[in-house]
């Protein structure tokens, strides 16, 4: 016997009049109010009935709807006053005009139209997938607007919320209130506001430019991303530095590229040792040299330690030219390099004056044929600080300066970093021209503050990983990003790429860098290979130093065959000894070294040489026979001729108690009696001049002067570097 199968009864026509969607609810509206229109006007209703139905529907939609949204509750009272005024209109003339019923047409469409935008969801149903996402943003928006005025005292409405790609935070529009800026409030409130929210370590609050004035993008990390290890994504060979991505850093906290724009724009960088730095400057390296228009060169004077792994490909022979197109690990190298910069710069404005002419263009226009030179200067500290003695260093730093200055037009820029953002360390006459600055992690918020500025809402906990820093480029707000980091197998994979594809120097550049660039090649080898590889390879031919013509720099050293040139001409007793390795130089007995022995008797007494045409009988040497070691002399203190006065001013000044080396400028005015325009006007005309912030000092917060700026215009002035004004020099005594 088979199995009966129970089919399902057929679906019975459902006439009730229960609305089923939008559409028929507002139809379902529309009918129900005409036909209430049409009754009261049989029954000749008074008009007042309707606009007294409408008020108290009005009344019940408050009382009842306060828990509802915003935009729900608006569009209901707008349904009851509609309908309300229509039915009123309705009964004072007749609903059967054409007109009237037009008019109920046209708010019962408007009505469908608006209904899915007001709906509330149901909160007994199970919301689907976007919903929920919909309803997160909305309580994170409403939670971070009630924050912002909770600890930032700003009515900021928070909106348009957006989850990060890779998840670990989000980012939203805050549209700021009517009436004066609120921007600075906001920034300055950022750590607060991380504290309120109680973010983990190494997260944080960030503003950026919003898409219009009153308006900032807010991006709130979550999950401390920070302390990954983001490896170098490759170089991709190619582009051009015109292109304000080409250069990249690493990566923000919300997964974007964090990128730096180099062809007109100086960067300072700085960071302690171990802090991610050196890393920094090789993903620098990597992404300028493999472009089609920029050539790199290297400048470190602690031995070229960011350098040599970029050389190592050459210096091995496997390839034909080094990716650094110049690098100089020493002194007397980096001076050479420092000249050579500003020769090309001020050669370029008038070589290629004709280039520009026909582009129609302000700014040099860069290619393979004339291409940009990047300059990453490490461990700078001693060349940009304000505390330099050295002749040698102060000359390569007014190099530096100059081509800072002047070589941003002519495609001469330059990357420069320091162990630490502070003043001693950091010019701020350096740090006014560089428009991009970055840190590695630090832990002073003063070197924050130095580099930054003052109340930007960036504290030291916000990257306190190695290898993660801070980034400012031009107006931007400060973020946070995480250097990309390369092994050296990487390095040495990009160095054989950029050797293949990276530009020449154009022909007028090298030129005007002259003798120092043609013969650079023949002195990296040497300097840059290992002490037995340089036992193998001829010494490089020496060199004269611009602005040290005394005597020859050799760069292998003291040569023993004594058939050095000779100098050209004796220094003067104001004029400085140098230091050059193995030697011991000796000044003519001129100023300074008046009434010593000519430096030929010296040596002819060290031989045991007698005066005169005969040698009297050789005598038995007091020492034993037998190998010693070469003694060698090296002259490490200057001798100097008659200093320069130093004037009054600066002496009566630096004999002053200075507060942790600072001090106010009113303090420092009232001193030397005299007012603070007069001050500031005498100090200018020696070059000294206020620090950028004010500073507090016996609970007072104001401008003023550094110890440093003044000791350094007095070593000028007595050098001879610095010629005193008259009117410094005749300042009266008090």
């Amino acid at each position: 016997m088979g199995t009966r199968t129970k089919t399902a009864p057929p679906p019975r026509a459902d006439w009730s009049m229960r609305p089923r969607g939008t559409a028929s609810a507002t139809g379902l509206g529309a009918l129900g109010l005409a036909a209430l229109a049409v009754g009261g006007d049989a029954l000749h209703l008074h008009p007042g009935w309707a606009a007294a139905g409408a008020t108290l529907g009005v009344v019940g939609t408050v009382l009842s709807g306060v828990q509802l949204p915003p935009r729900a509750l608006g569009y209901r009272l707008g349904a009851w006053l509609g309908a309300g005024g229509w039915l009123t209109w309705s009964w004072v003339h007749t609903p059967w005009e054409l007109n009237t019923m037009a008019a109920l047409g046209l708010g019962a469409l408007g009505a469908g139209l608006l209904a899915p935008w007001a709906r509330v969801p149901d909160p007994n149903s199970a919301p689907s997938r976007g919903e929920v996402v919909v309803h997160r943003h909305a309580t994170l928006a409403a939670e971070w607007t009630d924050r912002l005025q909770r600890v930032a005292a700003v009515r900021a409405q928070v909106e348009d919320v957006r989850e990060w790609a890779g998840g670990g935070g989000f980012s939203a529009l805050v549209m700021q209130p009517s009436g004066s800026s609120s921007t600075s409030k906001l920034r300055q409130a950022a750590a607060g506001l991380a504290e309120d929210a109680r973010l983990p370590n190494g997260c944080g609050v960030e503003f950026a430019t919003g898409p219009f004035r009153g308006s900032l993008r807010m991006h709130v990390s979550t999950v401390n991303r920070l302390t990954e290890t983001i490896p170098h994504p490759g170089i991709t060979v190619g582009g051009s530095i015109n292109d304000p991505d080409a250069i990249r850093l690493g990566a923000h906290r919300d997964g974007s590229t964090a990128t730096v724009a180099l062809r007109e724009s100086t960067m300072i960088l700085a960071g302690q040792k171990r802090s991610g730095k050196s890393g920094t400057l090789h993903n620098i390296t990597a992404d300028a040299g493999a472009l089609d228009d920029c050539l790199v060169w290297h400048m470190d004077l602690n031995g070229g330690g960011i350098s040599r792994a970029w050389l190592r490909s050459w210096l091995e022979g496997r390839t034909d030219r080094p990716a650094i197109d110049w690098a100089a690990g020493c002194p007397e190298e980096a001076l050479l390099m420092a000249k050579a910069l500003v020769d090309i710069a001020k050669d370029r404005k008038s070589a290629h004056a004709e280039l520009k002419t026909a582009r129609d263009v302000q700014l040099l226009p860069v290619s393979r044929r004339v291409p940009a030179i990047l300059l990453i200067l490490d461990e700078g500290k001693e060349v940009l600080g304000t505390k330099i003695s050295e002749p040698l260093i102060r000359a390569i730093r007014r190099a530096l300066e100059t081509t800072v200055d002047i070589g941003g037009n002519e495609a001469v820029n330059a990357v420069l970093s320091v162990l630490r953002s502070i003043s001693t360390a950091l010019s701020t006459d350096i740090l006014k021209q560089c428009s991009t600055r970055a840190t590695m992690r630090v832990f002073d918020q003063s070197e924050i503050d130095y580099l930054f500025g003052y109340r930007r809402g960036v504290t030291p906990q916000d990257a306190p990983e190695q290898g993660s820093g801070f980034l400012q480029a031009g107006a931007d707000a400060v973020r946070v990003f995480k250097a990309y980091f390369m092994v050296p197998s990487d390095i040495d994979a990009a160095a054989v790429q950029i050797a293949a594809h990276r530009p020449d120097l154009d022909a007028d550049a090298a030129r005007a860098a002259g003798e120092a660039y043609a013969t650079r090649l023949e002195r990296m080898r040497y300097l840059y290979s290992t002490p037995a590889a340089q036992a193998t390879l001829p010494a490089p031919a020496p060199i004269y130093l611009p602005g040290f013509d005394d005597e020859p720099w050799y760069p292998a050293g003291a040569r023993d065959d004594g058939d050095a040139p000779a100098a050209p001409a004796a220094t003067t007793g104001s004029e400085v000894t140098r230091r050059r390795p193995g030697h011991l130089t000796l000044l003519k007995p001129t100023g300074a070294t008046a009434g010593w022995a000519d430096p030929e008797q010296i040596a002819a007494r060290a031989r045991g040489d007698r005066p005169g045409p005969a040698r009297g009988p050789e005598r038995a040497h007091p020492y034993p026979p037998g190998p010693r070691p070469r003694l060698h002399a090296e002259q490490i203190h200057e001798i100097r001729g008659t200093e320069a006065a130093v004037p009054e001013l600066l002496t009566r000044a630096l004999a002053l108690p200075w507060d942790s080396g600072r001090l106010h400028s009113e303090a420092l005015a009232q001193a030397l009696d005299m007012t603070e325009l007069e001050l500031a006007a005498l100090l200018g005309a020696i070059g000294v001049t206020t620090l950028p912030n004010a500073f507090e000092r016996g609970g007072k917060r104001r401008r003023g002067y550094q110890r440093g700026d003044l000791e350094d215009a007095a070593e000028a002035i007595r050098s001879g570097e610095l010629e005193v004004p008259p009117e410094v020099a005749d300042w009266p005594a008090a």
